[in-house]
């Protein structure tokens, strides 16, 4: 059985790339707002301009361990295997 035969029997559902699409449309959204705000407080003289570096990093820190962890979940869940059948052929 190949890896196509198994795509066909066993097709991702399209609500899928809806569902990606969103994902990474909010998280990007959310992360230009915090932005926003950071960078608000900034040149308002709220925070000084260390705060401000450590403000971002750790938010971009944050989006990528969420975005690494989302990715590992969906990986462990979604994959197509190929099985041999019991005298070795495909």
């Amino acid at each position: 059985m190949s890896t196509d035969t198994l795509i066909s029997q066993y097709p991702l559902k399209r609500e899928k790339i809806l569902k990606k699409t969103l994902g990474l449309f909010f998280g990007l959204g959310l992360g230009g707002l915090i932005l926003f705000f950071i960078a608000g407080a900034f040149l308002f003289g709220l925070i000084g301009p260390l705060a401000t570096i450590i403000l971002v990093l750790v938010m971009f820190l944050g989006i990528f361990a969420v975005a690494y962890w989302y990715e590992s979940e969906y990986f462990k869940r979604y994959f197509y295997g190929m099985c041999l059948a019991p005298d070795g052929s495909h």
